[in-house]
């Protein structure tokens, strides 16, 4: 995720997430792909890098449950 990503709103990160998601979920399918895919270690990357970017900014908190409130308001949408 670049850094510009990470600093992003929870609305920007939360749409990226569930994009790589989606992305991979697609892929391990199309593939052939049985059941869940394996860990996703950008997607990691990234919601470590949003967290950890906001933590030092003192934001944590509100930024995280607005991001999850994105997440899950997203993901049920789907």
């Amino acid at each position: 995720m670049s850094e510009t990503t990470a600093q992003s709103r929870p609305r920007s990160t939360a749409f990226t997430l569930l994009r790589m998601t989606a992305q991979g979920e697609a892929a391990h399918h199309a593939a052939g792909g049985e059941g869940p895919p394996p860990a996703d270690m950008d997607m990691y990357g990234a919601l470590t890098a949003a967290l950890e970017t906001w933590r030092d900014a003192g934001r944590l908190r509100p930024q995280a449950l607005v991001l999850i409130e994105w997440l899950a308001t997203e993901h049920a949408a789907y």
